[in-house]
């Protein structure tokens, strides 16, 4: 639709193509004999602002572009298309408005149903992410006990020999076994051994504070804690509590041949990691001391020394703390007070 009009808001038409009538659904005499004035046909909500953005492109003497909606002659809703500029006097003044209108309605229903299947399209990725992450987060998880499972363990321990090999700090791990474990489950049946792994798994995680730290199943009755930037004494030290902790739980097993309740054995192994070494290097430490605990009577923690084959283990005899050291033979040192950590 081709026009000339005033420049007032009205928008009265001087002159108007007989397109008008598909586009607004009125004759062109009702717009040049003032029956409707065309500003009247534009959305209530439209309207003041696109009278002030034509009134600024004229004041300015700039053509202008815009899009609104108005209401036809039969209350159908229309988007509309609008380009136009002034025509001025020799002295600035305006004297009219000429431009064309066209019917963008079917454009603006295409983009408003792209629109709406973008949103719908955002909607599925966000779900998507939000449901990958917790896939994530499952397959990171030992399904019986809740806590990390082995590929989180070997991930993390990774990850952590890399970065302390850097930082030039310590890193160190404790492997936990439940001493007597296939006889307890021969003894209970395998749903109290299940309800015994979580027992454990639940209170070795209370035992283990930091939020670096990292507890896994490892396999089986196994279990294994990652501690890093943890001397070995403070992880000598975390052992001992999850140990008694352990203890404290006083979880019937008549099939032990050392206790008649659970029980752990616990080895220690801590270095700082080398780009020259890996991180197989510090398990396999720690597996040997964790078979050196259960060698030597199971219910008892063995730290395997950084520098050489030297272990010391430590448990309770007479509610006393035994501490052993190893050159060769064993030997026993008693501590003369008693035992603080472990019942």
């Amino acid at each position: 639709m081709v026009y000339q009009s005033s420049h007032n808001c009205h928008l009265v038409m001087n002159l108007i193509s007989d397109s008008c009538y598909s586009l607004t659904g009125y004759q062109s005499q009702d717009f040049i004999q003032n029956k409707i004035f065309y500003n009247q046909l534009i959305h209530i909500e439209d309207r003041k602002l696109i009278c002030r953005q034509r009134r600024k492109a004229l004041v300015k003497h700039q053509s202008f572009q815009l899009v609104y909606r108005i209401i036809t002659a039969n209350q159908e809703l229309k988007w509309v298309w609008e380009q136009g500029k002034g025509i001025y006097c020799s002295d600035g003044k305006i004297l009219a408005i000429k431009g064309l209108i066209i019917d963008i309605t079917a454009q603006k229903q295409v983009e408003a149903e792209l629109t709406k299947q973008n949103l719908a399209l955002q909607k599925t990725e966000t779900a998507l992410i939000i449901v990958n992450q917790k896939l994530q987060r499952l397959a990171k998880l030992d399904g019986l006990t809740g806590i990390a499972n082995r590929r989180d363990f070997d991930e993390s321990l990774e990850k952590e020999w890399f970065r302390l090999s850097t930082t030039k700090l310590p890193l160190s791990l404790i492997l936990c076994d439940v001493d007597y474990f296939k006889n307890y489950n021969d003894y209970y049946g395998h749903l109290a051994g299940d309800y015994c792994l979580r027992k454990i798994a639940q209170t070795i995680s209370k035992n283990v504070k930091d939020s670096a730290d990292l507890v896994a199943r490892y396999g089986g009755e196994e279990f294994g804690i990652i501690l890093p930037e943890t001397s070995a004494k403070k992880a000598k030290k975390v052992a001992e509590l999850i140990r008694t902790a352990i203890h404290q739980l006083h979880i019937d097993h008549c099939a032990s041949k050392i206790r008649k309740y659970i029980t752990i054995s616990m080895g220690i192994a801590s270095i700082i990691p080398t780009q020259l070494d890996s991180s197989e290097s510090l398990i396999a430490k720690a597996d040997k001391a964790l078979y050196q605990a259960k060698e030597q009577g199971r219910d008892r923690i063995v730290f395997f020394e950084r520098n050489d084959d030297r272990h010391t283990q430590t448990y309770l005899k007479n509610n006393n703390l035994i501490v052993l050291h190893n050159n060769g033979r064993w030997r026993q040192a008693t501590l003369r007070k008693r035992a603080r950590c472990f019942h």
